[in-house]
């Protein structure tokens, strides 16, 4: 991010920054002008100017955008000014008038607000309302309507949506109000003092409950007003109330930070240390198993990051940490603040880093190799200021990390999900070693899925150095057991997903650079065929051969296949003597198709398959099934804001509907919206050929980045 140097004599003056104002300032005026003489004019007071000059407002920007000579003082107008027009609004009663009322409906005009702010947010909670849109209509409704809410949100900063939002639902129930309330007050017996008093204390907006008030008479009309600016007395005290909890919860959220533990080389004893901002990156070469020491790996124990005024870590520690330690980003203030194309991401630093994940080889099968693979990725998301949960291994699988970024906000996120295990067994290395070589990198999970999860985390640093701050949370998951279906996280990734906004897969991209929208559903088979034993020499035709068995069935599956549904077997084990007629096989088979219906009939296909003869056994058994992942609005609406984010950078991305199956399955079919394949470009995933283009780390690192950075 370019920094303009300062020149000495060329700060603004006084009057150039208070000039610079002026425009900004009479438009808002004019808005607020127009909107008291519509008023005035048409004698409707539903018609509430603050709601109108926000309408004007809003209608202006969407129609023409708000050219930069305008903003400075809009921005002056939505905070001094509002805060001064805050403690006039409060100014109007006088003591003499709140105290005419007596302590009875004084008391009462308290409770109102006391209580229906709290209450507000409490149910909004309960029902999933964001945090921000339930103040806004709690303050509105406890308070006085359209100016408590734009009052409210100079603290609960809500999306521009739910204010307005809050704003529609306060007008439509305080014109309500207007219409039941004298139709109300015989029924219920009251008289003109307890009619004023429940006009005053329960309708929002000031000349909506005085309206309602003087269909009571004058001595309702009297009580009814005071009681409704006793309540908007409030409205100061009760934004700094709101204010003071919404700091209280961001550094309950953020924490001192926790300590990170560090295996000091040479004295072999575990040190804590509270490290300071990073300087810059160092670096680091061959990390395997050793990095495990240096932070702790019991399940369960969360990782934090210290803040920056802590001391030092000694010299000989800090040539170990390859990345700079997070440095809290400054407030997010708008799009144009950040332009991903600025973010310096270095191809050849990203391989620096990536180089010690893919030399620590996970097969998905060796619970310890994904273990100690998890230890690498926890020890990077430290130092990037997560605060790292290890999620325990069951069914013989490894472990998962699950890490959240510090963030002001509750709302539903962001959620990056990847895997950390490979097809690949340990040893892979000797074959299909780390290498670079025209353009490409090649090891073991590079593309599938090491590379893609190391760029995301990059983009996570990249926006944390810029001082950019997500404007929603985010989180990362990295799973141990996708190559075989997750079949011991699926429940987490969809508890996990169902808690967020969107979900974005840094699976690898598809061969000309396209994200996924859709994925196909697929089913595994566990087959097992049973045959009679005997001598292969002496008694070769007193025996039934399993594995014959096995191949006709395989034949047969194969054959199965058509445009609409695809079979496969892909794993075979039969015999353990060459002079013995085998008595077991047992293989796997997989089927794909792109349409759930079309899945089901060849669910039903496999299930149905019986032996070829009398004298053998033949069983299917159905194994772990990925629901087919359909392109819905929602993925498709966010597809379409990163093909805008990636033509901004200079490329096009297509999108497409994808065989093989990946965890995006089970958050698509869910209805969250979701983007896979936003990882590397390369090929060869899953053979002794697997590589990476290099030159597509930096770009799709930006993309991804800008997808964090936007993303509301």
């Amino acid at each position: 991010m370019a920094i303009s140097p300062t020149v000495p004599g060329a700060a603004p003056s006084r009057l150039s920054h208070y000039t610079a104002l002026v425009p900004g300032l009479a438009l808002c005026f004019l808005c607020a002008l127009v909107a008291i003489r519509i008023q005035a004019a048409t004698g409707i007071k539903a018609l509430n100017p603050v709601v109108l000059a926000l309408v004007f407002g809003i209608a202006i920007r969407a129609a023409f955008g708000l050219p930069a000579s305008l903003k400075p003082g809009a921005a002056y107008a939505v905070r001094p000014v509002l805060r001064a027009a805050i403690v006039l609004l409060g100014l109007q009663v006088t003591m003499a008038q709140l105290l005419s009322i007596g302590a009875g409906a004084l008391g009462l005009a308290l409770a109102s607000v006391a209580l229906t702010i709290p209450f507000t947010i409490w149910l909004g909670a309960r029902l999933g309302v964001d945090g921000p849109l339930s103040q806004l209509l709690g303050t509105g409704t406890g308070i006085c309507g359209a100016s408590a809410i734009v009052a409210a949100n100079q603290v609960a900063g809500a999306k521009q949506e739910d204010v307005t939002y809050a704003l529609a639902v306060i007008t439509l129930c305080g014109t309500a109000a207007l219409i039941i309330y004298p139709a109300a007050a015989p029924l219920l017996g009251l008289d003109a003092r307890a009619y004023g008093l429940w006009a005053g204390s329960s309708i929002h907006e000031v000349v909506q409950a005085v309206g309602a008030a003087a269909a009571g008479g004058p001595e309702a009309t009297e009580i009814g007003t005071i009681t409704k600016l006793a309540r908007v007395v409030l409205l100061a005290p009760a934004v700094l109330v709101l204010g003071m909890w919404a700091r209280h919860l961001g550094r309950q959220r953020q924490g001192p930070g926790a300590v990170v533990r560090v295996r000091l080389p040479g004295d072999g004893r575990r040190r804590q240390h509270r490290p300071a901002a990073a300087r810059g990156a160092g670096g680091q070469q061959g990390r395997g198993a050793a990095d495990a020491e240096r932070v702790g790996r019991r399940p369960g124990i969360e990782h934090g990051l210290a803040r920056p005024e802590g001391p030092r870590l000694p010299p000989h520690a800090v040539g170990h940490l390859r990345h700079p330690v997070y440095r809290r980003p400054r407030p997010y203030r708008s799009e144009a603040d950040m332009n991903p194309n600025a973010l310096p991401f270095d191809a050849d630093a990203m391989l620096a880093g990536l180089r010690g994940w893919v030399e620590c080889e996970s097969p998905t099968f060796d619970a310890a190799a994904v273990g100690r693979m998890m230890d690498l990725a926890t020890h990077d998301l430290v130092l990037a200021g997560a605060r790292v949960e290890r999620v325990a291994g069951r069914m013989g699988f490894g472990g998962c990390v699950r890490a959240s970024f510090p963030h002001a906000s509750t709302e539903p996120g962001i959620l990056v999900m990847g895997h950390m295990d490979t097809v690949h067994p340990v040893g892979t290395l000797a074959r299909l070693p780390w290498r670079q070589e025209n353009g490409r990198c090649y090891g073991p999970g590079v593309q599938d899925m090491k590379g893609g999860n190391y760029l995301a985390l990059e983009a996570v640093r990249q926006l944390a150095r810029a001082g950019v701050a997500t404007k929603l949370p985010v989180t990362v998951l990295f799973t141990s057991d996708e190559e075989v279906g997750s079949p011991s996280t699926r429940d987490l990734i969809e508890a996990e997903a169902a808690r967020h906004r969107y979900v974005l897969v840094p699976e690898p991209a598809r061969p000309d650079g396209g994200v996924v929208t859709g994925r196909y559903a697929i089913a595994r088979f566990n087959l097992e065929a049973i045959g009679r034993p005997s001598h292969a020499g002496a008694r070769l035709a007193e025996g039934r051969s399993a594995i014959r068995e096995m191949a006709r069935q395989l034949i047969a599956i194969e054959e199965m296949t058509t445009d609409d549904c695809t079979f496969s077997v892909g794993v075979v084990h039969g015999g353990q003597w060459v002079n013995c007629v085998a008595t077991t096989c047992t293989g796997e088979a997989l089927s794909m198709a792109k349409r759930q219906g079309d899945l089901d009939r060849g669910v039903a296909a496999m299930l149905g398959l019986r032996a070829s003869g009398n004298d053998t056994e033949f069983r299917v058994t159905r194994g772990v099934t990925r629901p087919v992942w359909e392109p819905d609005a929602r993925g498709m609406a966010l597809y379409d804001r990163a093909r805008l984010l990636a033509q901004g950078l200079g490329f096009d991305i297509s999108h497409q509907s994808s065989g093989g199956g990946s965890d995006g399955n089970f958050t698509g079919a869910m209805g969250i919206a979701t983007l896979d394949g936003l990882g590397v470009q390369g090929a060869g995933a899953h053979t002794l050929t697997e590589h990476i283009a290099v030159d597509s780390l930096v770009v799709r690192g930006r993309l991804m980045a800008g997808l964090l950075a936007s993303l509301d």
